[in-house]
């Protein structure tokens, strides 16, 4: 359908009962809810600035299965071409029986010159690789590899669905029953046994940043957790403008935070003030969990956030300033000395 020939506005009249001629204002009612549901998800895709992104995985997969099976091919064609010469030779040589017989004659001397040949140092060689392979596969059976991955799988399921109830994740999503495969790295929340939504469908920007943060920390815990068993990786974690999702870091240059107006500006000035408690709440539970996972393993994650949001009041008694490092609003990245 051509842009133009869209209608660009609608007028609803009173409808009447043709039995009673009472009045009824219900197609209005209905077609405000419309309106407001169209409104809703228009400001949704505007605040989400991963819709697009969730797809460069995808291409990639398919770029990659595509190359995979033009290998293929070309090995295919690789393989039929000495075929096709060999056709092509035959039809301008002499008879087929006679080339047959050629044929015949040149595998039965190579046969035999294959059982007149000893082992090479070549098969000594294999041999050797795969006792080798053998032996190896021994000891690293006895490492229980695969009953060690399968339990850290389990631990940061039930870790992401303990963070995520604390998280302001959409009605959909809750409570939290995200699972995470340490093979694969897929995220995906489980409906049932049966059904999973991986998180390239999973809606808003919202969900997108909780999710991530709920699989970092519960990462970390186990970094921390595993610490004292050999655990090389540091649990140290960087995130960079955790808020735009609410609050679009690319409309705020003034001096200081000002949540109202960056609300207007992304028209979400009714929902200021779920929007501030979905951000304080998060630094809140970012807080909370350095302070409960260094008591539970002995090891405080680091978590460092560069981020616009300025003066907040956490809850449940965590002090926002006592956190905050360094600012550099007016000043730049870099203080002048």
């Amino acid at each position: 359908m051509r842009a133009e020939s869209l209608p660009d506005s609608a007028v609803f009249l009173d409808t009447h009962c043709p039995l009673c001629d009472a009045s009824t204002t219900a197609p209005v009612a209905e077609a405000n809810k419309l309106v407001d549901a169209i409104n809703w998800l228009n400001e949704e895709l505007k605040l989400s600035t991963y819709a697009r992104e969730s797809f460069v995985g995808e291409r990639r997969k398919l770029l990659n299965e595509i190359q995979k099976i033009n290998e293929q091919l070309n090995r295919i064609q690789a393989d039929i071409r000495p075929f096709d010469e060999e056709i092509e030779r035959l039809e301008t040589s002499k008879s087929i029986n006679e080339q047959a017989t050629k044929a015949k004659l040149r595998l039965e001397i190579a046969i035999q010159e294959q059982l007149e040949k000893p082992e090479s140092e070549l098969h000594e060689e294999e041999r050797l690789l795969e006792k080798v392979v053998k032996e190896n596969e021994k000891l690293l059976s006895s490492y229980q590899v695969k009953e060690k991955i399968y339990q850290l799988n389990e631990n940061i399921d039930c870790k992401m669905c303990e963070l995520g109830n604390n998280f302001d994740f959409e009605e959909t999503y809750k409570p939290s029953k995200l699972r995470f495969d340490a093979n694969t790295f897929d995220l995906w929340y489980q409906v049932d046994p049966r059904t999973r939504i991986y998180l390239r469908s999973m809606g808003s920007g919202a969900n997108w940043l909780y999710s991530h943060l709920v699989l970092f920390m519960s990462l970390h815990y186990q970094f921390a957790a595993y610490s004292e068993k050999g655990c090389k990786i540091p649990p140290i974690l960087f995130l960079d403008q955790p808020t735009q999702v609410y609050f679009p870091t690319s409309l705020d240059d003034a001096d200081e935070f000002d949540a109202q107006a960056l609300s207007t500006q992304v028209k979400r000035a009714a929902h200021v003030d779920a929007d501030m408690s979905s951000v304080t709440n998060m630094f809140t539970q970012l807080a909370k969990f350095c302070a409960e996972t260094g008591k539970s393993t002995g090891v405080t994650p680091q978590i460092i956030i560069s981020d616009h949001a300025d003066k907040l009041t956490l809850g449940e008694g965590y002090k926002f300033q006592d956190y905050v490092r360094a600012t550099w609003r007016t000043r730049g990245f870099i203080a002048d000395k």
